[in-house]
């Protein structure tokens, strides 16, 4: 069934595809013209049946199946075909630039033209007569033609207003108060509103508008409220005529006049009396609810809202419309401030969901508990979408049958309303292509993050992104378009924005993944991570997560038909490979270092990526790879020299690296290149600034490094950067490529920067390089001038009032050593500026930048004052080691916008000035100013602050005007070694963070802790001296986090801790002097990490960790004198990772397996490390995933017991002096995924690694027997371990 919908779905844009290839080699066909027209003409009358086909194929015809996949074969053959002629043009392209002598030789080749020819010609006369054949087929099998056509409109589609029971909705009030607000918020002056609720089928849009329409505040606001399910026909008429059958006024067949239905309507309205109207307005205002709407047609629309403006010109009236594209909001005009998002529910309320349509209203019963555990799971599952919990729930209705509540998410792809619901979004699609581009993306894996130009480039070699025939759009603009459509569409969700809010990452949504899946099925399949091997021959794209489970004859079967291979994975062992169909090929992140030269013959290739990989060069038969679109190799860190003969690859597009060494020669003949990561300039020809003087079709990110080898400023023009309209960031660096400038100093020596020579050399250089106007980013490193380009100044001489840098939005000046004075920086849009290395500079010029800018100064040591700018949202100074104060008018009345001020390593600094002007300050941040003594900042005019203080050696005391804050969220204070007090926090009731760390001068905390009754976290550490905490906690009921650690004084914990009924996380470490916690635990029901390590004095755990239910994590280290572990310990139901080691005195630990059978969530086990005379463990649990063991003397071989943990993912066997040879049995733990082993003194012999088929990494420390022989060039043992891709031995 999965291969039948394959062609169902996708044949169509695969046949769409090769018509257009077809056509693009007509006019190259030499030879075998007449032939390629006729296959052409006979492909189109195939294609008109192809709808009346896969119709016939839905109703279950075997006959029309078979046809339609003898159509896929003929299609993919041609398209193959043009692909082979294509690739000949280019070969010949390129030939033709060789000498003569080189061209007679190609007569007596293979590549012969006249051979050639003769070859295709045969070839396509083939193609011809089954192309033939299947058309006479299609006669027979009553095939008609039928015009391509949208979707029809769904039979009986309707919804209505009633809201059921309501209390059955569940996680969607904000929601509901949000759209309310907007749909009664009186403050606009247009007669009619559109609100717009977008969001994926199944998160319950529906159901929200009737929350929403059935809300008192709705009731009573609007005089009359009329709901319309829209749906696939957006039919004015026909929306007319339910808004008067909405009204009251029954439905009439003979009504076709639209003028007396909108006069009616405007009756109705102007008639229509609401009882839940407390005050009766003079004109009626009415809500229109139009549900379910797809309509993309912005005329349509425009036709309804100007009858909607004829029925009343009063302003009020609102038209909420629920859609699952985010662009039919925009055609009906939807400002952005008026889209509502639906997102997803939180887990708990997608249990809620569950729970509800099992149990209703009544409590789990007890001896069902168990249930809820697994319930829970199911719900992170559902990630978030109500149709998909409710479907849960029904199908486990009265059923409690724990085997059930374990599979029911197999059931979930059978069940009626979740498919089918996102299967019409599918079918909905605008373009056939659009489908293949979403199809495509079930390659990868789900929660995948797909880079958005990688995802675009994937879909070019493919040839999804045909151009039109309307117009001259590159692919990679079409690419964008299908990109932001189905990111609009909610096909694709959680976008990530860079600084210029361009989209550069999204995922899939689980549900939408499986569609993909879906419709893709048989041609994809991802291999590993679990997935089980279903290779066929229908595979077209493979993606080779792990070799888990391959079976080497299925994937060389499999290769000749492949589109796709992406291999984390070295593919080519012991079998030959046969890749000629490939389009994509990609080695990211492969443990390889080689490549084979079967791939000098993939013709058809168009993306290589070998990035993150070993491998020690590129072969030179890449250069023959002509239709190469996409060619990556990213951090290939062991490639020692560049690709030669790059000139070859004439069709190539976007080129990517990232190394010096491995710039290419002659880049400037590739005139099709949009993408150039990295340029490095030479002094040999090919590798001169002239080169990049053809490529006028640079876009993104470009850096050019070694900027002192261009000669002068005429050599730098050359370059013509000012005539590349589409680039928008630009890095320009004088000397090598430093990554991260600023991380590192200036890479030049001081003498030469200094030189008169080199400071005229770069200024004339600078001067030619100037950008385009529409360049949004740009840095600068390196620069030995004294005085900015005058592309750079204006008419004033002032920086950047001159036009072309008028869309700067980002401008990073690193190491700019001879540069003594900046110009006023009067940038518009710039909202980031970071001035990094000028040694001589002495002041800053007043800033004059875009709202919300963000300013950076860093390592200027003559610095010694600023001038601030209004419109400043943050402001960063570090490692300015002559600024010894910042004066107190800096910032009164200066800064409105601040809301972040960083001061660091201002080693001089010696006070900080009034903050008085800063009314919007969130965040102080001071750091490493060693001679500052006192901080005093005044507070009282701020809304919310955040305080951090660290490495202020000589800080003795903050002063008191921070007590009484109630601005002050949160204060962090950390390695202030001379501090010896904080003031009363008796007044910050706004406080939710106080951390205090290396504070060694202080010997209690600050009084009137207890009032801090928003404190949600407080964090202790490393304060050596303090020996009290005197404070009583029991009035912090919003605490969730309390961590002590590092106190050796410390002899208790605060009283009151049992009070703190919402902690959640509890941890107490290195407390030597800690002799008992004090505290009953059993109020602490929301306890979910409870973590003590280091605390000697520690002899028993605290009371009541029964009762801590929730408690999913418990550690116990480190603790000598701890004698038991209570029996309490088998109540923790909710347990998922649990460490008992080193704690030398506990005994009974064999008793302690039948406690952890009780466990039954338990994943993670940490053990070990205990007294001589302990002996081990009787049992561990079975489910255990993750499992990590201490030897001690009685436990000084491994276990046997383990071999029976078929679960284990993770295993760490750590100081089994014992062992010599890992047992046999390990072999069997065939779920393991990473092994670690340390000192294991004696261990020498590790061949049941070997068996070890799904292990991923492998760790071995201090273990000196195995190391030698474990050594991949003579090691007895690496034949053992050779198979892991990450091995790591020290």
């Amino acid at each position: 069934m999965a291969a039948e919908k394959a062609v169902d779905l996708l044949l169509g844009p695969v046949v769409n595809l090769t018509i257009s290839k077809v056509i693009e080699q007509l006019d190259l066909a030499v030879g075998f013209k007449q032939e390629l027209m006729r296959f052409h003409r006979t492909l189109g009358m195939v294609k008109d049946v192809l709808c009346d086909a896969e119709q016939k194929c839905v109703a279950g015809s075997s006959g029309v199946r078979l046809w339609l996949e003898g159509l896929r074969s003929i299609a993919e053959e041609a398209d193959d075909l043009m692909d082979k002629i294509s690739y000949e043009n280019l070969r010949r392209e390129v030939a033709a630039k060789k000498p003569m002598l080189k061209q007679v030789s190609y007569f007596f080749t293979a590549s012969n033209p006249i051979a050639f020819r003769l070859k295709m010609a045969n070839k396509i006369k083939n193609l011809n007569a089954e192309l033939d054949a299947l058309n006479t087929r299609a006669a027979g099998l009553g095939l008609q033609p039928r015009l391509e056509t949208t979707p029809e409109p769904r039979e009986n589609r309707q919804t209505d207003s009633l809201l059921g029971e309501p209390s059955r909705i569940i996680g969607r009030d904000g929601d509901v108060q949000k759209i309310v607000k907007l749909l009664i918020d009186s403050n606009t002056q247009q007669p009619i509103r559109v609100v717009s609720i977008v969001g994926i089928a199944g998160l319950g849009k529906t159901t929200l508008a009737k929350l929403v329409r059935n809300n008192d505040q709705i009731l009573r606001h609007f005089s009359s409220i009329m709901w319309i399910c829209v749906s696939d026909n957006f039919d004015v008429m026909r929306i007319l005529v339910q808004m008067l059958e909405s009204l009251g006024e029954g439905h009439r067949e003979n009504i076709i006049n639209r003028d007396a239905i909108v006069q009616k309507i405007k009756g109705k309205l102007e008639q229509k009396e609401n009882p839940e109207q407390e005050e009766k307005p003079e004109q009626k205002n009415y809500l229109l609810i139009l549900d379910d709407v797809w309509n993309e047609n912005r005329r349509e629309w425009e036709d309804l809202r100007d009858c909607l403006l004829g029925l009343s010109k009063m302003n009020g009236n609102r038209v909420l419309v629920t859609t699952r594209i985010q662009n039919v909001a925009t055609v009906m005009g939807v400002l952005p401030e008026h889209v509502h998002c639906l997102k997803q529910l939180k887990d708990d309320d997608c249990w809620s969901v569950i729970r509800h349509r099992v149990f209703g209203n009544s409590p789990i019963p007890s001896e069902l508990e168990e249930l809820e555990t697994i319930g829970r799971e199911n719900a992170k599952k559902c990630e978030g979408v109500p149709l998909v919990a409710s479907v849960i729930g029904g199908i486990l209705c009265n059923n409690c049958n724990k085997d059930a509540w374990c599979e029911v998410w197999g059931s979930i792809k059978k069940a009626d309303g979740v498919l089918p619901a996102l299967q019409l979004s599918f079918n909905r699609l605008p373009k056939p292509a659009l489908k293949q581009c979403f199809a495509f993306c079930s390659i990868f894996p789900k929660d995948f993050v797909m880079v958005k130009e990688m995802l675009i480039q994937l879909w070019m070699a493919h040839g999804f992104l045909q151009p039109s025939s309307e117009g001259d759009k590159k692919m990679e603009d079409i690419g964008d378009d299908y990109f932001n459509y189905l990111l609009s569409s909610s096909f694709f969700q959680d976008a990530k924005t860079d600084s210029y809010g361009s989209v550069i990452t999204c995922k899939m949504h689980d549900l939408f993944h499986d569609l993909a899946q879906s419709v893709s099925e048989p041609q994809t399949l991802i291999l590993g991570n679990g997935s089980g091997s279903n290779i066929t021959a229908d595979i077209r794209h493979l993606n080779l997560i792990s070799d888990e489970g391959m079976a080497a004859v299925e994937i060389r079967d499999a290769m000749p038909k492949l589109h796709t291979l992406l291999s984390k994975t070295y593919v080519f062992h012991d079998m030959p490979a046969n890749l000629k169909k490939v389009r994509v090929l990609s080695f990211c992140d492969a443990n390889i270092d080689k490549l084979p030269a079967v791939l000098r013959k993939l013709k058809h290739l168009r993306y290589f990526d070998v990035s993150n990989t070993n491998i020690k060069e590129l072969p030179e038969f890449i250069t023959k790879l002509y239709q190469l679109q996409t060619l990556r190799f990213m951090n290939c860190h062991r490639m020692k020299r560049p690709l030669e003969g790059i000139g070859n690859l004439v069709n190539l597009k976007h080129l990517y690296f990232n190394s010096e060494k491995l710039m290419p020669a002659g880049v400037g003949t590739l005139t099709c290149l949009q993408t150039l990561t990295l340029f490095v300039v030479g002094q040999k020809k090919g590798r001169q600034i002239e080169e990049l003087r053809g490529l006028s079709q640079l876009k993104g990110k470009l850096e050019i490094t070694k900027l002192k080898m261009v000669r002068n400023r005429e050599e730098a023009i050359i370059a013509k950067l000012s005539e590349k309209t589409t680039i928008q960031v630009l890095a320009l660096d004088f000397d090598g490529r430093i990554g991260d400038p600023s991380a590192l100093h200036y890479r030049g020596s001081s003498k030469e920067c200094r030189s008169e020579e080199r400071r005229k050399h770069d200024e004339d250089v600078l001067e030619g390089l100037q950008p385009h106007s529409n360049l949004k980013s740009l840095r600068i490193s390196n620069y030995c001038g004294e005085k900015c380009p005058s592309w750079m100044l204006g008419d004033l001489g002032n920086l950047g009032e001159s036009t072309h840098l008028k869309n700067l939005v980002s401008l990073k000046l690193y190491f700019f050593p001879q540069l003594k004075i900046i110009p006023s920086l009067p940038l518009s849009n710039l909202v980031e500026l970071i001035i990094d290395g000028f040694d001589e500079l002495e002041s800053m010029p007043p800033l004059s930048l875009s709202s919300g800018a963000k300013v950076q100064i860093q390592r200027c040591k003559n610095l010694k004052s600023i001038v601030a700018e209004s419109r400043l949202q943050a402001l960063i100074i570090e490692h300015c080691h002559e600024l010894i104060s910042i004066g107190d008018g800096l910032f009164a009345s200066t800064c409105p916008n601040l809301e972040a001020l960083i001061i660091g390593d201002c080693e001089n600094l010696m006070s900080m000035p009034s903050l008085d002007g800063l009314s919007s300050l969130e965040e102080l941040t001071l750091s490493g100013s060693t001679d500052f003594r006192w901080f005093t900042p005044s507070v009282d005019k701020l809304k919310s602050l955040k305080i951090k203080i660290w490495g202020c050696g000589q800080l003795k005391s903050i002063g008191e005007s921070l007590s009484n804050s109630v601005c002050l969220k949160n204060l962090f204070i950390y390695h202030c070694d001379s501090l010896e007090s904080i003031p009363s926090l008796d007044g910050l009731s706004s406080l939710e963070t106080l951390s205090i760390e290396g504070c060694g001068g202080l010997t209690s905390l600050p009084n009137g802790l207890s009032s801090c009754t928003a404190l949600e976290t407080l964090k202790i550490s490393d304060c050596d001296n303090l020996i009290s905490t005197s404070e009583d906690l029991r009035d912090l009921r919003s605490l969730e986090t309390l961590s002590i650690g590092g106190c050796g004084g410390l002899t208790s914990l605060p009283n009151g801790l049992s009070s703190c009924t919402a902690l959640e996380t509890l941890k107490i470490s290195n407390c030597d002097n800690l002799i008992s916690t004090s505290e009953d635990l059993r109020d602490l029901r929301s306890l979910e990490t409870l973590s003590i390590g280091g605390c000697g004095g520690l002899t028993s755990l605290p009371n009541g960790l029964s009762s801590c239910t929730a408690l999913e994590t418990l550690k116990i280290s480190d603790c000598d004198n701890l004698i038991s572990i209570s029996e309490d310990l088998r109540d923790l139901r909710s347990l998922v990772g649990l460490e008992i080691t080193r704690c030398g005195k506990l005994r009974n630990i064999r008793g302690l397996g039948e406690t952890l059978r009780c466990l039954t969530r338990l994943r993670k086990l940490h053990f070990g490390g205990f007294s001589a005379e302990e002996e081990e463990l009787e049992e561990y649990p079975i489910q255990l995933e993750e499992l990590s063991l201490i030897g001690w003397k009685k436990l000084e071989n491994l276990p046997c017991q383990i071999q029976h943990l078929t679960a284990l993912r993770t295993l760490r066997l750590v100081r089994f002096h014992g062992i010599k040879a890992l047992p046999d049995w390990l072999g069997n733990l065939s779920s393991l995924q990473s092994l670690f082993i340390s000192f294991c003194s004696s261990l020498r012999y590790v061949k049941a690694i070997q068996r070890l088929s799904n292990l991923k990494q492998l760790f071995i420390f201090e273990c000196p027997e195995l190391r030698g022989r474990c050594d991949e060039e003579s090691g007895s043992e690496w034949n053992n371990i050779s198979h892991i891709p990450d091995i790591s031995i020290y």
